[in-house]
């Protein structure tokens, strides 16, 4: 995990040091262990992995935190995109209803972007790489995902060829080597439930 300057516990003088997280309440005390690497600018950042050294060796850890960004960019479409968190209900059954079918339509925006994406056209004019817009894609399958589920094989075939068709000809521009400062905001709730999106 990567962590700021300010989570004190994690920073130590060391290359590799040893910590113990204190627990909250009834849980069990962690063992961590932090490290820091130099990002391209030169400013230092920290990673706090549960790997021992044994597990992992110092210098293999920055190449795998990298290695996680596909997966942290799931989560962040499941938890902003989708918003699988900010529930309706309160009843089991309802919440496990609301998250199966979040589960659904990340699923389903997930098919449609590999076959959307193997659809680019790829010509010697262009300069970078694309990728099939993630924000088009999921609000095109909300929009149309109750007729989606409603109609028969054909029509739901035909509805889903003409979202990869329009999904691979509205791109986002793959910028390589490309940095963000980490920039945060608190802020009291995280959703309001009278914004939550209808799916």
């Amino acid at each position: 995990m990567r962590v700021p300057k300010t989570f004190q516990k994690a920073i130590a003088e060391q290359k590799d040091a040893l910590f113990t997280y204190p627990a909250s309440r009834n849980k069990e005390s962690l063992t961590l262990r932090s490290f820091p690497f130099l990002l391209e600018n030169g400013n230092a950042d920290y990673l706090v992995t549960n790997l021992t050294p044994e597990q992992m060796a110092a210098k293999n850890v920055p190449d795998l935190y990298w290695l996680r960004w596909g997966v942290e960019s799931k989560y962040r479409e499941l938890k902003n995109r989708l918003e699988i968190e900010a529930l309706n209900s309160m009843k089991p059954v309802r919440i496990r209803q609301e998250f199966f079918a979040a589960m659904y339509l990340s699923n389903l925006a997930a098919v449609i972007k590999s076959e959307a994406d193997s659809r680019i056209l790829v010509s010697a004019d262009n300069r970078c790489d694309y990728l099939s817009n993630r924000s088009y894609r999921l609000n095109r399958i909300k929009s149309c995902i109750i007729r989606l589920l409603r109609s028969s094989l054909p029509i739901c075939n035909e509805m889903i060829c003409r979202i990869v068709e329009e999904s691979s000809k509205i791109c986002s521009l793959i910028r390589p080597d490309r940095t963000f400062g980490r920039y945060r905001k608190h802020t009291r709730r995280r959703y309001y439930s009278h914004m939550k999106s209808c799916i």
